[in-house]
């Protein structure tokens, strides 16, 4: 009978260290962890998988992975959110931002329209187990070895695999965060989301973009991108300050759409080399272009900390043949994106997620997926990591 209890013991004492090994992951980082991959693939043909939402683990090595997923092919396109960008007041780029002699007007049927990439949402289950800074979670027969680093407080994927030997994997990015919940009920942007310091990108979110972008197929990988001072690490910029709802007519603020513009200033050195740099060709140094920016939040009641980024150029003479006049309406009277613009202004279609530390978003994922007439659609991956 004594053997027999101390049997009984050591076995109770070798589950209860299995449970507190496999809690440590929710002790120490969080329930969640929100994640966003890109993955090149090979299953006969090349594509790539896009996806970005969170893993749950339920403490005792169980996870629930939901995530709105993406396959890249060359018939890929994007589709639209039933939102439209705010009339918000024009701002030159550079100096004090200081409010400038346009105005916009998106308020036509065909203009401002925001746009997302098309993507299913699912949720599978599977197992994770978690020792000395590896997470590995194994769904449904692929397995993600996920990293974290203490000095970024990041998790990046490191290796990845699947048990179907009919897929070869060609190259594979993830990035991520851990996350207190999946956040509030519902995002509040100008109080959740750090509002930085005009004037100083350093404060806010700040962190890297890796793009596949102008390329034929699917054959060629991502590279990184650099900001305007040729720094990786600050390619991915955001911060709510820049926002408004507030239209520039003075009209109720709209409830989840958020939006600025900026316009190259011509008289100044920086903005006119850097609207050469940008416009190319279609550079007249009498017009210059403008940015239009424009987020969507509270899409997606099951991803509350998710939102959805359009940005790009509204060039002074776009060559959209058929649609050559109404190209230009949108520059010279309108300064909104049109509907017919697909080429050259729908510029940038990206999704956000942020990781929730209990009051406001701490870090952000992102993933784009945009369609580009006459190329492979853009893809692209990066972070922000958030800074007061």
């Amino acid at each position: 009978m004594k053997l027999f209890n101390i049997t009984l013991g050591l076995m109770f004492l070798i589950s209860l260290n299995d449970l507190v090994k496999a809690d440590e992951l929710t002790q120490n980082f969080g329930d969640h962890l929100m994640n966003a991959q890109v993955i090149q693939l090979t299953n006969g043909a090349q594509y790539f998988e896009v996806s970005i939402g969170h893993y749950r683990f339920d403490g005792n090595g169980g996870v629930t992975f939901s995530r709105l997923h993406m396959d890249v092919t060359d018939a890929y396109t994007n589709g639209k959110l039933g939102a439209k960008h705010v009339n918000v007041p024009i701002r030159d780029l550079y100096g004090t931002y200081r409010p400038h002699d346009l105005d916009q007007d998106c308020t036509m049927a065909d203009m401002g329209n925001m746009r997302a990439p098309i993507s299913t949402n699912l949720i599978t289950t599977g197992d994770y187990d978690y020792d000395n800074g590896y997470l590995t979670i194994d769904i449904n027969g692929v397995t993600s070895v996920w990293q974290y680093t203490s000095s970024t407080n990041r998790w990046d994927l490191v290796d990845k695999f699947f048990a179907n030997s009919s897929i070869s994997l060609q190259n594979y990015k993830g990035y991520g965060y851990s996350s207190r919940g999946v956040g509030p009920a519902q995002l509040d942007f100008k109080n959740h989301v750090i509002p930085g310091v005009i004037g100083d990108t350093s404060i806010g979110y700040t962190g890297e973009i890796w793009e596949k972008h102008r390329t034929a197929d699917a054959s060629s990988w991502l590279t990184q991108k650099v900001n305007s001072d040729d720094d990786p690490d600050r390619a991915f910029t955001l911060r709510s300050i820049d926002y408004s709802n507030v239209p520039a007519w003075g009209s109720n603020p709209e409830p989840n759409a958020y939006s600025y513009i900026w316009y190259y200033n011509l008289m100044n050195v920086e903005d006119l080399q850097d609207a050469k740099d940008n416009m190319g060709p279609s550079f007249d140094g009498t017009k210059g272009a403008m940015v239009q920016n424009s987020i969507l939040t509270n899409y997606y009641p099951a991803y509350p900390t998710m939102f959805f980024y359009n940005v790009g150029h509204i060039f002074h003479a776009a060559p959209k043949s058929p649609w050559g006049a109404e190209s230009q309406e949108a520059f010279d009277s309108r300064h909104c994106w049109t509907d017919s613009d697909t080429r050259w202004t729908q510029g940038h279609i990206k999704i956000h997620l942020g990781a929730w530390d209990g009051s406001k978003i701490s870090n952000v994922v992102s993933v784009e997926v945009s369609l580009y007439v006459g190329y492979f659609p853009t893809v692209g991956i990066g972070y922000g990591k958030g800074s007061h």
